[in-house]
């Protein structure tokens, strides 16, 4: 009697745990959140070029933007925030939140859709607690940040290919190219399983918008590309995990070994994904997401993108004995790296910040063992999924 109800109760506990940090950051984004580029969308709406606004004004006392934020996304990615730039500000800060939530609920729906599980219900409500109690969704949602909103047009993109809608998955591919840094390597599984036309029509698409940005504003095209690349190397802060990130806090000023490093994974994944099993979309997706994080700056709420690895260690745990093999080393230490950035490193953080002594001497070697896990993961992922040798079980989903 006790075993029959001991996982229901399990998962209604954490379920409960969930909702409650859920509505605490919930609260948080109603009344500060500041990070959803509502300024640089208005400015842009207002027929001004956001790049040279912030960038000629760095010495000034007051802010460009309310609130402050650094204008780092394309001027055709802002274009697609008018709806939600010509809001007031207080309503705008709580349409994103509403909006953040809607999009990690679809998330989790769509990818469960794609990629269904055995245990069908026990499957997606893990997904959602998982997801919904994360410090990276969380912190998402709290500061109002962009990652959710990109993968889940991605996922949306991923699901309208699959059922033939060329249209609607150009559409939705272009609305997750706002935060290209996590999207534009995922994309690579179009291009790797030879469906070009969503990634043909989402270039065109901000092509479109990028040359109607121009005329709207009075910049050239090449100005307004361009301009989010001048604000980051401005604001010039070193990522989380990333290659760049890590050579900044290894003190390595030269840019060649960082370049050299992110072009070898880069090499690496692309023939992994060539080599990749035809059908099996999900793996060569987790690997994806690993590469993403790695090879572009990201800060610790972008591992949110974690959420398509958590569908694959969901996807492989009931058939956990046909693994062979790097797959089940594989899934174990993504189980594990999920367990550690979402649930593990945000107290870690918080101890850290509150300066507390044994915390602070200890930190470097816990986040080069941090980092060290991420790589090995991925490696161990490139072998995986490319099936270097030959035996890893064929499971597809």
């Amino acid at each position: 009697m006790v075993s029959r109800y001991a996982v229901p109760l399990a998962m209604l506990l954490c379920g409960l745990a969930a909702a409650a940090l859920l509505g605490h950051a919930f609260a948080h984004a109603l009344g500060n959140s500041h990070d959803n580029d509502w300024g640089p969308a208005r400015a842009l709406l207002h027929g001004l070029d956001p790049y040279k606004l912030y960038l000629s004004c760095l010495a000034c006392t007051k802010p460009v933007f309310v609130p402050a934020v650094a204008p780092m996304y394309p001027a055709s990615g802002l274009i697609l925030l008018w709806p939600f730039a010509v809001l007031p500000w207080p309503v705008a800060r709580a349409a994103w939140a509403v909006l953040n939530l809607l999009f990690g609920a679809g998330l989790v729906l769509l990818l469960h859709r794609l990629f269904p599980a055995e245990g069908r219900w026990r499957s997606l409500a893990l997904a959602f607690i998982a997801l919904f109690a994360g410090a990276p969704f969380l912190t998402n949602l709290a500061i109002g940040q962009h990652a959710v909103f990109a993968l889940g047009w991605f996922v949306v993109a991923l699901w309208a290919d699959r059922r033939g809608n060329a249209a609607l998955a150009a559409a939705s591919l272009a609305a997750a190219w706002f935060k290209y840094t996590l999207t534009f390597p995922l994309s690579l599984i179009f291009l790797v399983r030879g469906r070009l036309a969503p990634v043909v029509g989402a270039l065109a698409i901000h092509v479109g918008l990028t040359g109607f940005a121009a005329v709207w504003t009075g910049s050239s095209p090449l100005d307004l590309l361009l301009g989010p690349l001048r604000v980051a190397h401005v604001v010039h802060r070193a990522g989380h995990l990333d290659v760049f990130g890590l050579a900044m806090r290894l003190g390595l000023t030269p840019k060649l070994l960082p370049i050299a490093a992110a072009s070898a994974l880069t090499l690496a994944v692309l023939l992994a994904a060539r080599r990749s099993r035809p059908r099996d979309d999900l793996a060569l997706l987790c690997l994806l997401s690993l590469f993403a994080y790695a090879v572009v700056y990201h800060l610790a709420y972008d591992l949110v993108v974690l959420v398509i690895p958590l569908f694959y260690v969901l996807h492989r745990m009931p058939a956990w004995r046909e693994l062979q093999g790097l797959e089940r080393a594989w899934w174990v230490m993504l189980a594990v790296l999920l367990t550690w950035t979402w649930f593990i490193d945000s107290p870690v953080q918080m101890m850290k910040a509150q300066h507390i002594g044994w915390v602070v001497r200890a930190y470097p070697f816990y986040y080069a063992a941090t980092a060290a896990w991420f790589y090995a993961t991925t490696a161990v992922g490139i072998l995986t999924v490319g099936d270097w040798f030959g035996k890893s079980a064929r499971i597809s989903p």
